[in-house]
């Protein structure tokens, strides 16, 4: 199974940035994982070529539901164990969402 995180936008807070890559430093020796930047005005195509049948989309919203570590941490161990799911993306919305 391979992980992708998809921002919609580049973050301006250095920090955010710095401590992004450090998750993503102690990520990668357990999961393959990587990062993507999308512009707002390709948001629409590049979403539409995600939907595949062996991918998961998660929305990850400030209103939506939050996730212990160790609640996600069960999720991706399930997704992973899961045939069917050979993707799974996290996308970012932007400052308006997605």
């Amino acid at each position: 199974m391979k992980i992708e995180i998809i921002k919609i936008g580049k973050c301006r807070h250095p920090a955010i940035n710095e401590l992004s890559q450090e998750y993503l430093k102690r990520l990668k020796p357990f999961v393959g994982i990587e990062t993507q930047i999308w512009k707002e005005k390709d948001l629409d195509d590049k979403l539409d070529k995600l939907f595949g049948t062996d991918s998961l989309i998660i929305a990850l919203d400030e209103r939506g539901k939050q996730w212990s570590s160790i609640e996600l941490s069960k999720k991706i161990k399930n997704w992973s164990e899961d045939s069917s799911i050979k993707n799974v993306f996290f996308v970012i919305g932007g400052p308006y969402g997605l």
